[in-house]
Order: C-alpha cells, then structure tokens, then sequence
C-alpha cells in the first residue's frame, strides 16, 4: 500500500472524529477512530517505527488541539439552546386552550418552546420536528398539562 492511500486513510479517519464532536452520535466517531488506528498501524507495518510514530503523535495532536477548540467557551455558546422555559400550563387553564386553536411560537419548539394563543404565553411541544419563532402553529392533542402542535402549512 503506497504512503498518500495511507495518509488519506489517517486523514479522513481524523476529520470523522473531529465530526464526531461536532455532531454527536457515535457512529461517525466509531469509524473514523477504526480509520486512524488501521492507517496508523499500516503505517507502523509498511514504513517502519519512525513513520509509524510520526503518524501517531500527529494525530494526537490533532485530536488533542480538536478537542480544545471543541471544550472552549464560546463553541459551547454557540452549540447550547440558551433559552429556557419559565411558562408552564396550569390545570385551570386547559379549558382555555382548544383542539384546533391557532397561535405563533415564540421560541424555537426543539421539540418544546413558548408559544402564544390570543393572549395567553404557554409551553408547547412538536411531535418530532423542529419549528422555528415566529411560525404560525396549531394545537393537535392536549394530554393533562402538554399542548402538542404542529405548524401550519401555507
């Protein structure tokens, strides 16, 4: 096996571990992980100790400054859903709120948010999708103290 297949291998091994970090699922880190150990040891086979230890303290390094970038405060800023949800339904007023009712979210629902119906701020929740502020939303199911919406399609 030349020397650039063996590289190319370490490479992508390491950017799907720098995915990894990124999006989290374990998958993708899983095989770039199984990637950078077989170029290392290729390496280590077919060039000898000195490339094979070069390839190998490289790629620490990578992962070693992927990691600090990753754990730094404002990445974690940027990666965090900083709003939080101070608005809660309460048992009297879930006569209020109808099957059918129409509102505009306020926060982005991921997968629950603020939203409000005439007047009224209140916690919703989407079945599985991600709903933008300022989307227009319908109420599909009301279970106990959960409104449940989806948004409305134009």
């Amino acid at each position: 096996m030349n020397l650039t297949t063996i590289i190319i291998i370490i490479i992508a091994g390491l950017l799907l571990l720098l995915l990894e970090l990124i999006v989290p699922g374990g998958i993708v880190g899983t095989i770039g992980g199984i990637a950078t150990i077989v170029g290392i040891v290729l390496m280590y086979n077919h060039y000898g100790n000195l490339y094979g230890t070069i390839a190998l303290l490289v790629s620490l390094i990578v992962c070693a400054v992927g990691l600090y970038f990753f754990f730094r405060d404002k990445t974690w800023k940027r990666l965090a859903l900083n709003d939080s949800i101070d608005v809660k339904l309460n048992k009297e007023e879930v006569d209020y709120f109808t099957v059918g009712m129409q509102g505009e979210t306020i926060t982005k629902c991921l997968p629950s948010g603020k939203a409000r119906f005439n007047d009224k701020i209140v916690e919703v929740h989407s079945l599985s999708e991600v709903i933008d502020p300022n989307t227009p939303v319908e109420i599909i199911k009301i279970e106990g103290n959960r409104i449940i919406v989806k948004p409305i399609k134009s």
